[in-house]
C-alpha cells in the first residue's frame, strides 16, 4: 500500500513538472502516462490550461513589474528599521529589528529567485518565438501554473509580513 501511495505521489510531482514544460496544439491538451500501480497498466490523464504567447509575455511584465515593486518596497522597510534601531536600544525593540531584518533578507532572496526564474522563461519564450515565427500567433502554450502559484504564495506572505511590520512600526515611529 505504501508504495502504491509512494507511486501515486511521485506520479503526481511528475505530472506538475510536464504541465510547465511541455506545450502543445490545441486549447486543452491531454498528457497521457502510463504507470504500473497495482499490477496493471493504466493510463493517468491531465488537462492542461493553454493561453497564446502573449498572454504568457503580459503575465511576465505584470509580474516582474511586481517583483521591482516589491524590491523597493523592502528597500524603504530596511531603511526605516535602521531608523528604529538607532532610536530604540532596548532588547525587546532589537528582537523585533532583528526578527524584520531576517524576514525582509528571506523575502529579498524569494524576490531575487521569482525575478530569475521569470526571465528564464521569457527568455525561453523568445527564442520560441524566434525560432517558429510563422505560426507563433495560432500555438498555445501551457499556463505557468506553478509560477502563479509561486507569485500567489509569495504575495500572500509577503502580506502577512508588511502587515505585521507596519503594526511595529506605528508603535515605535
Amino acid at each position: 500500500m505504501a508504495k502504491l501511495i509512494w507511486s501515486s505521489f511521485f506520479l503526481l510531482i511528475l505530472i506538475t513538472l510536464l504541465t510547465e514544460i511541455y506545450h502543445y496544439e490545441k486549447k486543452i491538451a491531454i498528457v497521457v502516462l502510463p504507470c504500473n500501480l497495482i499490477k496493471t497498466k493504466l493510463m493517468t490523464t491531465l488537462s492542461i490550461n493553454r493561453k497564446p504567447l502573449n498572454y504568457l509575455h503580459e503575465d511576465h511584465k505584470k509580474w516582474l513589474e511586481e517583483v521591482l515593486f516589491y524590491k523597493d518596497e523592502v528597500k524603504i522597510f530596511t531603511k526605516r528599521l535602521e531608523e528604529i534601531a538607532s532610536r530604540n536600544t532596548g532588547i525587546d525593540v532589537q528582537k523585533q529589528v532583528e526578527h524584520f531584518q531576517n524576514q525582509f533578507i528571506i523575502q529579498k532572496e524569494k524576490l531575487d529567485m521569482l525575478q530569475h526564474d521569470l526571465n528564464i522563461h521569457e527568455q525561453w519564450l523568445a527564442i520560441y518565438a524566434k525560432e517558429h515565427p510563422s505560426h507563433i500567433e495560432e500555438e498555445l502554450f501551457a499556463d505557468h501554473a506553478v509560477m502563479r502559484r509561486q507569485i500567489n504564495m509569495f504575495e500572500k506572505i509577503y502580506t502577512e509580513l508588511k502587515t505585521e511590520y507596519l503594526d511595529f512600526l506605528e508603535k515605535w515611529m
